[in-house]
Formats: structure tokens, sequence, C-alpha cells
């Protein structure tokens, strides 16, 4: 087995009392809230759910959570999801929604993992900025708020999206002291597509934790580090927020999941997988072994553990992780990263991801988008003819033609990619 990537981590000196090395015998489910629970489901702990959770809102006029379906989003087929919504501008907010759960302590060796899906849902178009979801694993220190814990700052926006982890004491979500602990400028949002998070703590010594960040299964490739936090830092955690920076802004949180874990790999049944990636995947250690393809996409299980993908899901492969259609050398290659898909168009060009890859062209637009599909071989984008003439094979879909009449020809217009149907759309660029 080939080792996993790194992740994006930060090692923290802690004030932790000396404890011996333990791993438990697999992964404990801390809670699980879908918000789907009950006959009518609620931010509240319904008795009919014994998962469901206990939901606490800061009580602003300028933040709302309400509980609905992502009618016509990608969230839509899960039920309910939460929408969380901020409508002031103009300042920093931090309206935070958290929950609680039973005070556990971190022994060395042991994690505490938070796995959710995240969509921003507005403004549209995002801001020219980096805005924060800010993420907290905390302990309460007073009612209402998460309390002193460690947070990881998601950046969103169409300014380049950094991602930050921070340390606050006071209110970890809201108000508070915070110890800046480091930034990394790769794997933030900035679009509205379903995104898988997994955020978490890992006590690797008597004195240190790491904090890991994965956005789609996209681990960075790089070791933050500070000792520079030492006094009040918590070793025992009952409290899970997030929250958002600033408003206008409205975002979707889905399937919550936090796990208790052992971080050190163990495979007791000398099967070939780590028992914590086996037990969270099927459920159990006797469901699936390294050989198995329970997805049938002719990749193994010990295959999927290793490059970090879904066992569970055929789209999701050694070669295509985030099961976008797209694989993860070919985006990472052209975007540095895993958050463009197969439907989107990086560059403007309109031609798809999806289309650029099959035809082995530059999705980027770092060519100055002229660089796109052309199977029939004319030197005009094969998008643009489809859009403008419905077919590449329109006989008035040739280079030098002007159907339009605006003194530029369909070449023209193609590398310009303005609309050869209107006069008054001239090309924005000669070629």
């Amino acid at each position: 087995m080939t080792p996993a990537p790194k992740l994006l981590t930060l090692l923290l000196a802690l004030p932790l009392a000396a404890t011996s090395l333990h791993a438990q015998s697999g992964p404990t489910v801390v809670f699980n809230d879908n918000f789907d629970v009950g006959a009518a489901p609620t931010f509240s702990n319904d008795a009919d759910a014994p998962t469901d959770k206990l939901w606490n809102r800061n009580s602003s006029t300028s933040f709302t959570a309400v509980l609905s379906n992502d009618a016509g989003g990608p969230l839509a087929a899960s039920g309910n999801s939460a929408l969380l919504t901020l409508s002031g501008t103009g300042t920093t907010q931090f309206k935070e929604l958290n929950t609680s759960y039973t005070e556990l302590s971190l022994a060395v060796g042991e994690k505490l993992e938070a796995r959710f899906t995240l969509r921003l849902v507005s403004p549209s178009p995002l801001h020219n900025k980096n805005d924060q979801i800010r993420v907290v694993l905390g302990n309460v220190t007073g009612s209402g708020t998460v309390g002193t814990g460690y947070a990881v700052e998601i950046g969103t926006g169409t300014a380049t999206a950094s991602t930050q982890f921070k340390y606050r004491s006071g209110s970890a979500a809201g108000s508070g002291s915070t110890s800046f602990l480091g930034t990394h400028t790769f794997y933030g949002i900035n679009d509205y597509l379903a995104h898988n998070v997994i955020y978490s703590i890992t006590r690797t010594s008597d004195t240190e934790v790491t904090l890991s960040y994965q956005l789609d299964g996209n681990p960075a490739a790089s070791v933050l580090t500070t000792t520079g936090v030492t006094a009040g830092t918590p070793s025992a955690f009952d409290r899970f927020g997030i929250t958002a920076a600033q408003g206008p802004f409205a975002y979707r949180i889905d399937d919550l999941q936090l796990v208790k874990s052992s971080a050190i790999p163990s495979d007791t049944d000398s099967d070939g997988l780590d028992d914590n990636w086996e037990t969270l995947n099927f459920g159990s250690l006797t469901a699936q072994d390294g050989t198995g393809d329970p997805d049938a996409d002719l990749a193994t299980n010990e295959q999927e553990e290793t490059a970090g993908s879904n066992p569970n899901n055929a789209l999701s492969t050694p070669a295509d992780t985030d099961a976008d259609g797209l694989p993860d050398t070919w985006e990472t290659t052209h975007f540095g990263n895993l958050t463009q898909n197969g439907t989107g168009d990086a560059d403007g060009d309109l031609a798809t991801n999806a289309a650029e890859f099959a035809a082995n062209t530059d999705p980027s637009g770092t060519d100055g988008l002229l660089s796109w599909p052309d199977t029939d071989s004319d030197t005009l984008n094969d998008a643009w003819e489809v859009r403008y003439f419905t077919s590449i094979a329109d006989p008035s879909s040739t280079p030098e033609s002007n159907p339009d009449g605006d003194a530029f020809t369909n070449k023209q217009e193609n590398d310009g990619l303005s609309d050869r149907r209107a006069a008054k759309s001239s090309a924005m660029r000669a070629g």
C-alpha cells in the first residue's frame, strides 16, 4: 500500500496532562444529524430520533437558520439541510449555529473528526473577496457559545480563497480572543456546488495536537507548525459550531457526523485495510476485505483506501477521487486543486471542462481562451458553433462567413466569443 497524501496540518504545543498511548478498538460515532429525523424535523432534539441533536442559534435579526430542502440545488436529494443566512452588510458578524454532545477527552493517538456537506447559496455572484465560514470544535465556557476551541476558517469568494487555522478563547465561533495559527491558499470554495468537508483534531503526544482539513477528499501537501499557543488550550470537547463572517451571505450544511477514533493505523483482521477506515465505510470489520470491490468500479478496497476515494461510490475511483468525471491528475495539473468539475467552464470559452479533457485542450484560460475542442478542424470552437449554429456541421459555420453582417467573420467572432447572430455583438478580439 502506498502512503496516503499528507493533510494540511498544524502542530500546536499544549499543556496537556501526560497520557499513555491509547488506541480504540474502532471508531465511535459521537453523533450523526442529517436534519431529516422526526415526523416534522426541527432544530430541537426530537424524541423519536435518538441521534438527533438540539441546535442553538444566535438571537439576531440579521441571522436566520431554517430546515428546508435545497429544491433544484445539489443537496435536493438528501432531504432537509440547514440553511443559514446572514442578512446584514458591511460588518463582521460571525453569527453561529452550534450543538453540544457528551464531553470527551482525547488520549494520545486519538482523533475527533467532523464530517459534513457544505454548499454556498448566495450572493450571486460571490463576493470578490475572501470571506470565511468558520468551523469550530470546542469546549463550552458559557451559554449559547462554542467556547474555547480550535477553528478552521474555509475561504469563500472569487478572490483567492485561503484556509486558516485559529485558536479561540471565549466564544470560539463568535466574539472572543484569537490566536492566528497559520494559513494555506488552497482548497477554499468559489462555487455553488456541494462539497464534502472533513475537519479533525488528533492528539499526537502529551503536548501536541494536529489539526487537519480536507475538501472533497483533497488534502493539501504542506505542513504548518507553531508553538505559540501554550495556555488554556482544551484537550476535551463537547461543542460543534459553524458560522460565517459577513452578510449578505447564505450557505447550507447537511449530514453532519462527529467521529472519535484511533489515529494509529491498525489492521487487527489482517485484511489489508485500516480498521477505522473499514468500519466507517462498511460498518464492521467482516463485511469487506482489501481485495473486495463493493461498488464494482474495478478498484479494490485497498486501492481506494490508499487513494482516498469512496469504496461505495462507483464514480469515485483512485483516478477520480472526487467523482466529478475528471482525472485528479488532470485537474491538479490545470487548476492546482480538485474544486472544478466536469460541467464547469473555468476559462469561460463555452466548452465544459469535460469537453476540454476529452479534446486534450487547456481548460484554465492561461492560453488566452484560444484552446478549445475543434473536432472538425475548422479553427472554430465546437461549443461556440453549437451555441450559435446548433451544429458544427451547419454550412454557415465556416471561419470566413459573416452571417450577421457586422464586418467580423465567424473566426473573429469565435475568437472573441461574441454572438455571430447579432450585428451589435462584435468581436471582442480580432483573431
